[in-house]
């Protein structure tokens, strides 16, 4: 079961007529009302100087007065420091586990050595660990030599699936193309095409034509939209 979380992320603005910020905390909260803030890390913080407009001693200092009274607002930086709007989180992990998740989400992974890690692979792995963990009883996802996978839904009908974005033309003509190529196969089960778009872009054009050719846009680009996705197809 799934549990609701509630979280803000608290940012510092370096110039208050700006809108550069820097993502210095995160206030979290459960159904319970139980709350708890996690400030930058001191081995990030060592590595502050990577960004130019922030200077470490007065992040240093902000943060001592902050963990002092870090459950008052009172003595908060005035306009150099917001909270962002309140947003909704849900996962079965505890509390410790969506706060690292949160915190990685939001300020750790600023300060990772760049490597060349494919997101859609992740993506994909992320989706076939969901299905063998949350609907295993219900969905079925197999390899595919043409489509990024396949999932047998609850009525076995088959969704084969390309994971990308609508504003990559590459991405959309791949797709389009094994579509074309699955219709002239021999099959003649039931089938549906899925373009599972992880881009926050979704222009027009791109989308009439994946929908011309029977092919559904999927909106795929975070974990509650892809446990949603996975969610509909056992109904």
């Amino acid at each position: 079961m799934r549990n609701l979380f509630i979280y803000e992320v608290i940012r510092y603005y370096p110039n208050i007529r700006g809108d550069e910020f820097f993502n210095i905390g995160i206030r979290l909260s459960d159904s319970s009302k139980y709350a708890k803030i996690e400030f930058i890390q001191e081995e990030h913080l060592k590595h502050i100087h990577r960004f130019p407009s922030i200077e470490k001693k007065v992040i240093t200092s902000m943060l001592e007065q902050l963990k002092a009274s870090e459950h008052s607002l009172q003595s908060w930086y005035g306009n150099y420091l917001k909270i962002s709007e309140e947003k909704i989180h849900r996962s079965k992990d505890s509390f410790e586990n969506v706060m690292k998740t949160l915190y990685e989400d939001f300020i750790g992974y600023k300060f990772h050595k760049k490597e060349n890690i494919d997101p859609i692979q992740l993506i994909k792995e992320k989706t076939k660990l969901l299905v063998s963990s949350e609907f295993k009883r219900y969905l079925h996802i197999e390899k595919d030599d043409v489509f990024d996978f396949v999932i047998y839904d609850k009525n076995n009908i088959r969704h084969f699936s390309d994971v990308g974005r609508v504003s990559n033309k590459a991405h959309v003509n791949r797709m389009l193309w094994q579509r074309e190529e699955y219709s002239f196969s021999s099959l003649k089960d039931e089938k549906a095409f899925d373009f599972l778009n992880i881009s926050h872009e979704s222009p027009k054009v791109a989308q009439n034509l994946l929908r011309k050719n029977e092919i559904a846009v999927v909106p795929y680009d975070n974990d509650d939209v892809r446990y949603e996705y996975l969610r509909e197809l056992i109904k």
